[in-house]
C-alpha cells in the first residue's frame, strides 16, 4: 500500500510540473507582449500559485504528503527564527551586489538596483507576492521538488534541480535567484518543515513591496 501510495505522489509531482511548464510555455509568453493579455500580466503568477494549491488540495495522497510537513510551532522555535532572521539579513545586504554582477541579470534591474529606483506594484501584485506567491513557491520547488522527490532519488540532486528551476523563474536576476532558492533550502532542510521556509519567504516579499511603496 506505502510502495503504491509513494508512486502515485511522483506521478503528482510529474503531473503538477507539466502543467506548470505548458502554462508557463504559452500564457507567460503571450502576457509579454502587446494586447489584451499584456493588461492582465499581473495576474499570471497568483493564477498559477492557486493551481499549485488547487492541485495540491484536491488529491488526497499527495495533500496528506505535504501537509504532514506544515507545523506552526516551528515559527516559535526560538532556532528557527534566528536562523530566519540571519538569512532575511545576509539577503538585505547582499541582493543590491549579487544583482549588478549577475551576468544574466537584465539591465533594467541593474539600473533599478544601481540608481536606487523600484517597481510600482499593483494591488493584486503586492498582494499575491506575500501570500499565494510564497505558498505555491515553497509547496512546490522545497516541499515537492525535494521533500516528497527525495523519496526517490539523492537529496542533492532534488536540491540542485529545485535551486536551479526556482532561480530560472526568476529570469531578471537568475544569480539572486539561486541564492534565495539556496537559502529557503536551507531552512526547509533544517526544520524538515515548510512552514519556516514560506514565513521567510513572505516576509522577504512583504520587504520588497514595503520598499517599493516608499520608494
Amino acid at each position: 500500500m506505502r510502495k503504491r501510495r509513494s508512486k502515485t505522489i511522483l506521478i503528482h509531482i510529474i503531473g503538477l510540473s507539466i502543467i506548470m511548464l505548458i502554462y508557463g510555455f504559452t500564457v507567460g509568453p503571450m502576457t509579454a507582449i502587446g494586447g489584451v493579455l499584456f493588461t492582465l500580466k499581473e495576474w499570471f503568477i497568483p493564477v498559477l500559485g492557486f493551481l499549485v494549491v488547487i492541485y495540491l488540495l484536491v488529491f488526497k495522497s499527495i495533500r496528506k504528503s505535504v501537509l504532514a510537513h506544515f507545523n506552526w510551532r516551528e515559527l516559535l522555535v526560538f532556532k528557527n527564527i534566528a536562523f530566519s532572521v540571519a538569512v532575511l539579513l545576509i539577503m538585505y545586504f547582499s541582493n543590491k551586489y549579487i544583482i549588478l554582477i549577475d551576468p544574466f541579470a537584465d539591465e533594467q534591474t541593474k539600473t533599478a538596483m544601481k540608481y536606487g529606483l523600484y517597481y510600482d506594484y499593483s494591488l493584486i501584485a503586492m498582494i499575491s507576492m506575500v501570500t499565494i506567491g510564497p505558498l505555491w513557491e515553497e509547496l512546490y520547488f522545497r516541499e515537492l521538488l525535494i521533500g516528497q522527490l527525495r523519496k526517490y532519488i539523492p537529496v542533492w540532486i532534488c536540491v540542485l534541480f529545485s535551486v536551479i528551476f526556482f532561480a530560472s523563474g526568476h529570469d531578471n536576476y537568475p544569480l539572486f535567484g539561486l541564492v534565495l532558492g539556496i537559502a529557503f533550502t536551507f531552512l526547509y532542510l533544517y526544520t524538515n518543515s515548510w512552514t519556516v521556509s514560506f514565513a521567510t519567504h513572505s516576509v522577504w516579499n512583504l520587504y520588497i513591496v514595503l520598499v517599493g511603496i516608499l520608494s
